[in-house]
């Protein structure tokens, strides 16, 4: 997308300019009605006061940027005020991110498996693959931690590809040992979506560890397929037709549209554990969970709901007709070895 900025003169609290960028958000994200069809726009802003202190123009600049990228961690409010402790984040970003050719380099990077579970008898029927970063002075890091800056320095294509590869070999093995080991769920960023080779890649990787394409599930972001293009909309589709399913991950918490589902075909929809978070506290996420669902049943998807920790959760997401669950209340994300005691036995 393009980015531009905006000096505003003349305000006098911080609330006017909260005020402000809810306002131009709001007009932002106003559906586009064109006489063949429906166009809608997304936009985060980052907001940085420029003060006596700083000796450079860049230096405003650079904390709007850093605002910035903080607000498209939380989309749903749009707009992010530059705070300075960001300054401290910027410091520690700036040294993973000159690590991050170590994290392949030296095998630094290994794969997590989150069980999933029915929800009416809670057997268990595949797991979502996580990578994780064994970081030789900070330890165990989840992706949260460095993803998003591999993505911000062109290093998430790489990074995604050689899990990719792992979780594969990982297969591989299984197959080969004739364990049952259900459905394998992947996460596929836009960088692998965009690249023009990536059809390909992904066929010459079914071929070299004897995939069956109906043993894995690519999930794809909300905001992913929101940005997909024509050309990779064509892709998603050679997939398909190649047996891959389809998962859209953290439904309801990014820019999706009825037309979007209806093109993509995917196979499952995954409630976005925020709202499963707030099962007991919020009438409002419990309204949204029972309309994911029955928008999902009415389009032949099936359900899994993420973040799920106790049984109360559970028994409402059972009520409500939702098909499979991740969570801790059933497992944490485990290595290959510990996933193995879910698998059913022959």
């Amino acid at each position: 997308g393009d980015e531009f900025g905006l000096l505003i003169r003349n305000f006098n609290t911080l609330d006017d300019l909260e005020q402000l960028a809810r306002r131009l958000i709001d007009r932002i994200r106003a559906p586009i009605i064109l006489p063949n069809a429906t166009v809608n726009l997304s936009a985060c802003m980052g907001i940085a006061i420029l003060d006596c202190y700083m000796p450079h123009i860049d230096d405003i600049f650079n904390r709007a940027d850093m605002a910035l990228y903080k607000a498209k961690e939380h989309r749903q409010q749009g707009y992010c005020l530059f705070q300075k402790e960001m300054l401290d984040e910027l410091e520690d970003e700036l040294l993973l991110a000159r690590e991050l050719p170590e994290l392949l380099e030296n095998n630094q990077l290994y794969v997590e498996y989150q069980p999933q579970f029915a929800v009416n008898d809670s057997r268990y029927i595949g797991a979502e693959a996580l990578v994780r970063w064994n970081h030789p002075s900070k330890g165990r890091l989840l992706p949260v931690s460095f993803l998003p800056i591999a993505e911000k320095r062109g290093f998430l294509r790489n990074i995604s590809n050689h899990s990719l590869k792992k979780i594969c070999e990982q297969i591989h093995e299984w197959k080969g040992q004739h364990i049952q080991f259900g459905k394998i769920s992947v996460n596929i960023c836009a960088a692998q979506l965009n690249d023009s080779n990536f059809f390909d890649e992904i066929t010459l990787l079914f071929e070299e560890y004897e995939i069956d394409p109906n043993d894995l599930v690519f999930e794809l972001t909300e905001n992913t397929l929101f940005s997909t293009n024509a050309q990779t909309k064509q892709k998603l589709s050679k997939l398909i037709q190649l047996g891959v399913r389809f998962a859209i991950d953290d439904f309801g918490v990014g820019f999706s549209s009825m037309q979007l589902l209806k093109d993509l075909h995917s196979d499952i929809m995954k409630i976005d554990k925020s709202f499963i978070a707030e099962i007991e506290s919020s009438e409002k996420s419990r309204t949204i969970i029972k309309s994911i669902i029955d928008l999902s049943k009415n389009l032949k998807m099936d359900v899994v709901a993420e973040g799920v920790e106790n049984r109360n959760q559970l028994s409402f997401l059972k009520a409500c007709g939702c098909d499979s669950f991740q969570g801790f209340y059933q497992s944490k994300s485990v290595d290959a070895k510990t996933l193995e005691q879910h698998f059913p036995r022959a």
